[in-house]
C-alpha cells in the first residue's frame, strides 16, 4: 500500500553543518489509500528497490520520481525504519544526488537510518532517479523490513512535499525479498 501524505509545515531550514530541521509550526500528516491509477500516472515519489546481493550482503536503492505537477526539491531528510535483521554497513550517492552536486549523509540511529541529501553551496533541484544505495548485512536466518517513515517535511522547499507518495515497505525474508519497487 502506498501512503499519501499532505504537508502542514511551512518550511525546512538548512542549518550550518548540513542538518535539516522542521520549522516551528507542527507538521500534520494523513495516510490514505490513493485512487486507483496506473504506476505511470502516479508512481511513488520515494521508493526502495532491492539492488544486487552477494551472500548475506544486500543493497537497497532509494529512488526519487518527480511527478509533472510536483515542485522539485532542493534537499531531503528521510528516515527509514530498518528494525532487527539488518546491520547497516554504508551508503553511496547515486545518479540523481551526484547530478545535483549534493552531499549524502546517512546516520545510523539504531533501528532507523536518517538520510540527508543537501548542499551548502547550491540550490540545485533534485531530478528523478536513484538518490542513494544503502548496504546492509543480513543477520543469519532473520527476516527484515525496511520502511520509509512518513515524518514530514521530507523535502525542501515545503511545497515539494505536496502530494508526496511513499512506496511500500521492502520485506526481506530468509529466502526472498518482496515489496518495494521492482
Amino acid at each position: 500500500m502506498t501512503q499519501h501524505l499532505t504537508l502542514g509545515c511551512a518550511a525546512l531550514a538548512l542549518l550550518l553543518g548540513g542538518a535539516l530541521t522542521a520549522c516551528d509550526a507542527p507538521a500534520t500528516r494523513t495516510a490514505s489509500t490513493p485512487p486507483a491509477v496506473s504506476a505511470d500516472e502516479a508512481p511513488e515519489t520515494l521508493a526502495l528497490a532491492l539492488g544486487p546481493r552477494a551472500d548475506e550482503v544486500i543493497t537497497v536503492d532509494l529512488v526519487y520520481r518527480r511527478r509533472a505537477e510536483q515542485v522539485a526539491p532542493r534537499m531531503m531528510e528521510l528516515w527509514i525504519d530498518r528494525g532487527p535483521g539488518l546491520t547497516y554497513l554504508g551508503a553511496e550517492s547515486l545518479a540523481a544526488t551526484m547530478a545535483a552536486d549534493k552531499d549524502l549523509v546517512v546516520q545510523d540511529r539504531g533501528d532507523a537510518l536518517r538520510i540527508v541529501v543537501y548542499a551548502s553551496s547550491n540550490l540545485t533541484e533534485l531530478d528523478s532517479g536513484p538518490l542513494a544505495r544503502l548496504t546492509f548485512r543480513r543477520v543469519a536466518g532473520a527476516d527484515a523490513t525496511l520502511t520509509l517513515i512518513p515524518q514530514l517535511p521530507i523535502f525542501a522547499p515545503a511545497s515539494a512535499n505536496d502530494g508526496l507518495l511513499l512506496g511500500p515497505p521492502l520485506v526481506l525474508t530468509a529466502s526472498s525479498a518482496t515489496g518495494g519497487t521492482p
